[in-house]
């Protein structure tokens, strides 16, 4: 399958993410495109979302890409939609992907007239976790970096967790260890991995939804990483729907249909 399920969409003018030549870990053998960005920006939206669609880390689910960012219009927010490399990528390259499309929109901000303070991740399942990751493993930037973006903060301003994996050690130990994508320094491994167990004082405000039946990513790990937001002062807001299954993007005809509403409304808290 095409691991790029919007890349056709010549006409959404995507923007490259990484300087030619300066992509990081790029594996010319494994035809996948260089990260982009396919920005739908609304005028007058003071806040943006960096939309991360599931698939595994080895597809990036269609209905969980462009559909939300034009829900995310409807809702009047700026978004983004980030294509991060997938399988055979492994880690850290789609984290990395996803801590340079939030410093490139900040550094691009005023010339999109977008508050630099206002720069969200949304994700959906492993999405999800890679926005939780986003909310953990950021930095400050690097001051002396030759290319001026990677010299200002990767830290998202809010998270939006959409039957998002949040510790796969405890849900998925053997798939997780087995998973190329995974492979390499058992260190940062556990860190990438659980990033519930990463939640500090400076993790970012998040909202999190999921079903209480879904059967591919437990409940629990929603209710574990909010109660890890909670018992560190982080502003969090969760929903649990009784029924639903596992992707249900923005769920229409279902009992969690009013979820990105709820996501707007918290974003809107938060001065988006």
């Amino acid at each position: 399958m095409d691991a790029h399920l919007w890349r056709r969409h010549a006409e959404l003018n995507p923007i490259d993410l990484w300087p030619a030549g300066g992509v990081p870990g790029y594996r010319a053998e494994y035809a996948q495109d260089s990260s982009f960005l396919t920005p739908f920006l609304v005028e007058g939206a003071p806040g943006a979302v960096i939309v991360l669609p599931g698939g595994g880390y080895r597809i990036k689910a269609r209905h969980e890409a462009i559909d939300v960012a034009l829900r995310l219009n409807e809702l009047g927010f700026s978004a983004l939609v980030l294509d991060y490399r997938v399988q055979p990528y492994g880690f850290p390259v789609p984290q990395l992907d996803a801590l340079r499309a939030v410093r490139y929109v900040r550094y691009h901000a005023a010339q999109w007239r977008i508050a630099p303070d206002k720069i969200a991740v949304l994700g959906f399942s492993a999405g999800g976790h890679l926005a939780a990751c986003a909310g953990v493993a950021w930095d400050d930037g690097d001051a002396a970096a030759a290319d001026a973006a990677e010299r200002v903060s990767s830290r998202p301003d809010a998270l939006v967790l959409c039957y998002a994996v949040t510790n796969l050690t405890k849900f998925y130990p053997q798939a997780a260890r087995r998973d190329a994508h995974f492979a390499g320094d058992d260190a940062l491994y556990a860190k990438i991995c659980n990033p519930v167990a990463h939640v500090n004082a400076y993790t970012p405000p998040t909202f999190l939804w999921h079903t209480a039946d879904d059967a591919v990513v437990p409940v629990e790990s929603s209710l574990d990483m909010h109660a890890a937001l909670r018992a560190c002062g982080v502003p969090a807001q969760l929903h649990i729907y009784a029924h639903g299954q596992h992707g249900l993007g923005l769920a229409p005809g279902s009992e969690a249909a009013g979820w990105s509403a709820l996501a707007g409304d918290f974003l809107r808290g938060l001065g988006f």
